[in-house]
């Protein structure tokens, strides 16, 4: 059993996470894998409270809870009440003769697409499938599809001006080039953000690198560079066949995990049916740290009226009052991605 649990592990952790920072480690007890948060490995900003760690274990959960299946094993997730430790989750393995989950075959085909979507809308029946997984993680969480092409629009241009922020931002920039790798070579020794998954074109790559260093980057603020790119990648996400947004009516670590496993199962649920997903979480995550958190050094004036005055946008097309967006992304049919995220080796310890 133990090495099948590694095998899980490892297919498990190709769940996505922010700048692909990977923030989990395990432990494997006899039949079980005890699932721990690595707060060293996602220390940006964007992470108030673990929310975007939860988010990505959330995922990972999820993984395991479908890998399981292919192993012939049925998984208790027994989901730690304390969520402010860094065990996370339980995960009891018992031998069935289980079938097979049919998403298990996407999980390796599951990816980010950067690239521009078509026009193309979203299948009625399948929104309806997803809709369906409404409360099946949680009775606080709920999901709402926008196919309007006015408040797609509304929202791309609300998502596009955390680019702007990024750009602006030193401690946010950091974090972001720190991550990228430039080369194949480079990013199979690190395994970071690839900066092939960008989908630049040629010479957007080579502006990005000149951007890497925060000294040009901020002499090319002042002639409006950060503003351009936000309305470029606003354009881009404007061609999308839906929005797709989890919200919560309690904003806790809890409700990120479980907004992590919904996510998953939703992504592997359209990659089965040729559809691609691209997050647009970073306005989302940072409006909760300037309202939950007391420190706001850490971003001008400006810029906390920019993320506030965003969010809101949002949530006048996706919520109702007294909730909150967990995560939001794009949906759409479009050519495959130029290449995929790699994973570092999964941190494993052994407990006999």
């Amino acid at each position: 059993m133990e090495e099948n649990l590694k095998k899980i592990i490892n297919i498990a952790i190709l769940a996505p996470s922010g700048d692909n920072s990977q923030p989990w480690k395990f432990v494997i007890k006899k039949n079980a894998i005890w699932v721990y948060n690595a707060p060293e490995k996602d220390t940006s900003l964007y992470n108030f409270n673990m929310y975007a760690s939860m988010v990505a274990i959330g995922a990972l959960l999820e993984n395991i809870k479908i890998t399981a299946t292919h192993f012939n094993y049925s998984v208790e997730i027994k989901i730690n009440e304390n969520l402010f430790q860094d065990h996370v989750a339980t995960c009891i393995f018992n031998g069935n003769e289980t079938k097979e989950d049919e998403l298990f075959k996407y999980i390796k085909k599951r990816v980010t697409n950067r690239k521009v979507y078509k026009n193309n809308k979203l299948n009625k029946e399948l929104i309806n499938k997803l809709l369906d997984l409404n409360c099946e993680y949680s009775k606080n969480l709920g999901i709402k599809v926008i196919t309007e092409d006015n408040l797609i629009k509304k929202l791309a241009n609300a998502s596009s001006v955390n680019e702007q922020i990024v750009l602006e931002n030193k401690k946010l920039h950091s974090f972001l080039f720190g991550h990228i790798t430039w080369t194949e070579e480079e990013d199979s020794k690190k395994k970071g953000f690839y900066i092939k998954t960008l989908e630049l074109k040629r010479p957007q790559r080579l502006v990005f690198k000149i951007l890497s260093s925060w000294k040009i980057n901020n002499f090319l603020n002042k002639l409006g560079i950060s503003k351009f790119i936000a309305k470029d990648n606003a354009r881009l996400y404007s061609k999308s066949g839906a929005m797709l947004a989890i919200t919560t009516n309690i904003l806790n670590r809890d409700a990120f995990l479980k907004t992590g496993m919904l996510m998953q199962k939703i992504w592997l649920i359209a990659t089965q049916h040729n559809i691609y997903l691209q997050p647009l979480t970073g306005i989302i995550f940072l409006n909760h740290r300037i309202n939950n958190n007391n420190n706001k050094e850490e971003f001008s004036d400006r810029h906390i009226n920019l993320i506030k005055k965003s969010y809101k946008k949002m949530e006048e097309i996706i919520i109702e009052n007294g909730r909150f967006i967990t995560t939001m992304f794009r949906l759409g049919y479009a050519d495959k991605p130029s290449t995929y995220t790699k994973r570092q080796e999964a941190y494993i310890e052994l407990e006999r």
